[in-house]
């Protein structure tokens, strides 16, 4: 954190209307209590004599030595100029009351100071107890101002990063839509005029509502369904492309073009001499499955392989992208595994608590 002056602080900045509160409640606490002449101007003033070397040392600790000792590792340093400081306060307040009593009160001096035990009782203890309270209740209020601290510096981290993720999967998809056209073009040139009517409006979705934090997952759908209907295109005529997305009734919601790379994926290492692509996705109790499976050239080596998210058989600049964002996104609740068993690759994502 900086300052206006943009130098870096690492305390809450607490009003001074809280600090007058709280002493004032301090002071009125103590009076109400101890104060044999209760409300009265002169037990008032007493009273406010004991708070204001409170708060001297209190302040002295939180502003000079804390930083200074405390915070550079310094421990034991930290104790003992504290120890020091209550003792110097005990003494202050001591010398404070006399000459006060003595003022305004002569006969309450002999009272006050012929139990020697009772001064130091009524200085030094007060002045331990006033100056650790008021320790106790700044470094509590400081301790959760750097936790409000740090979850924001995270979910600004966070934020930044999902940002840089979308922006690397935008120009992964403008490339393939665009290309799909391209082929297209070539073939039938009306068809062409209707597929780039198409990818606008894929286009127009990924702009504004890829910019949400959260989608109805019916959109998102829909969405995919647009897509695999342009970039069936690119595919043979005999090619076949199933899309079964049941669209759930409640409003479930789900990070938008988070299963995008798993569409774009199939589409583009499909088996371009026998084209099949099936897409699924449902919602069964809060929890998403969605699979995508597409024909492939046969391994070589392994069959029947199942690899997490992350792995060599998952790779790719848009399923990295996929990874990174559910770690980001949905920690603990997203399971992701790929396998391929003969020709037959197959991509299946489960996220719970949508």
């Amino acid at each position: 954190m900086v300052d206006k002056k943009g130098k870096a602080i690492d305390y809450v900045d607490i009003p001074l209307v809280y600090h007058l509160v709280y002493w004032l409640g301090y002071t009125l606490f103590w009076h109400s209590i101890f104060s044999p002449r209760f409300w009265s101007i002169g037990g008032f003033l007493t009273s406010l004599i004991y708070t204001l070397v409170h708060a001297g040392v209190s302040y002295a600790n939180i502003y000079w030595l804390v930083p200074r000792l405390w915070r550079k590792g310094r421990r034991i340093g930290f104790v003992v100029a504290l120890i020091f400081s209550i003792l110097v306060g005990a003494v202050v307040l001591t010398l404070l009351l006399y000459f006060w009593f003595e003022g305004s009160s002569p006969e309450t001096t002999v009272v006050f100071f012929e139990d020697f035990q009772y001064v130091i009782g009524s200085t030094l203890g007060s002045t331990f107890s006033g100056v650790t309270l008021a320790m106790v209740i700044y470094l509590l209020i400081q301790k959760r101002w750097m936790e409000q601290q740090q979850e924001r510096l995270e979910q600004e981290k966070m934020s930044a990063e999902l940002q840089f993720l979308r922006s690397q999967l935008d120009p992964h998809f403008l490339f393939n839509a665009l290309n799909n056209i391209y082929f297209l073009i070539k073939k039938n040139p009306d068809e062409a005029a209707e597929a780039l009517s198409g990818f606008s409006e894929l286009l127009r979705y990924q702009i504004y509502q890829g910019r949400e934090e959260r989608i109805p997952l019916r959109e998102e759908f829909a969405y995919l369904q647009r897509y695999a209907a342009l970039a069936a295109l690119r595919l043979p005529h005999e090619a076949e492309v199933k899309v079964r997305l049941d669209s759930p009734e409640n409003g479930a919601e789900i990070a938008p073009l988070l299963l995008l790379p798993l569409v774009e994926n199939a589409f583009k290492h499909v088996d371009k001499d026998e084209a099949a692509v099936e897409i699924e996705g449902r919602l069964v109790a809060g929890e998403l499955h969605f699979k995508v499976a597409n024909t492939c050239a046969p391994l070589a080596e392994v069959v029947n392989v199942h690899a997490p998210m992350g792995s060599r058989a998952a790779s790719g600049i848009g399923l990295d992208n996929l990874s990174q964002r559910l770690a980001l996104l949905y920690p603990g609740q997203a399971k992701y595994v790929a396998w391929q068993e003969g020709k037959e690759y197959t991509a299946e994502l489960k996220i719970k608590g949508l």
